[in-house]
């Protein structure tokens, strides 16, 4: 029942972080070393990453519009992912009971501004079209922030 719960909020803050806009996200362009694919995760305290996957939406038929669109839908898809992410961080380092509806409400609150405004530290794209993004936020005590965020 519990799984159920937090499925369901979880697919709910994935719907509320999806009407922000992407427009803010920057791209670095530094290089993810070629093993990324275990650097994804807690790096520091301060910094959290994840890959994520976008493709095109159906229709478009210039290259380079169709680009954009694959790169909107995987930073999408990747800011959904670290909400996710920071709810299951905050629930796992709870000590004792936590009320998993408002533990996402409160995440998706005071962390949501920050996710938005992540970087996108290395974009791939397949002969298919499809994006594959790193990305990455940081914030000042970041994982001790959603470690304990909302707790009184």
């Amino acid at each position: 029942m519990k799984a159920l719960l937090l499925a369901l909020i979880v697919c709910t803050l994935m719907i509320s972080i999806g009407c922000g806009t992407t427009g803010a996200v920057k791209d670095d362009g530094a290089a993810v070393p070629a093993d990324a694919a275990v650097i994804e995760g807690w790096i520091t305290p301060e910094k959290f990453r994840v890959r994520a996957e976008g493709s095109p939406a159906p229709g478009i038929t210039d290259p380079e519009q169709k680009k954009k669109s694959a790169r909107d839908a995987a930073v999408e898809n990747a800011q959904k992912l670290v909400i996710k992410n920071f709810v299951s961080t905050r629930v796992h380092s709870a000590s004792g009971k936590l009320d998993i509806i408002n533990t996402g409400i409160i995440i998706t609150r005071n962390f949501g501004g920050t996710v938005r405004g992540g970087t996108v530290v290395q974009s791939r794209y397949d002969s298919a079209g499809r994006c594959t993004v790193y990305y990455e936020v940081t914030d000042k005590d970041l994982k001790k922030r959603v470690q304990t965020a909302g707790a009184q």
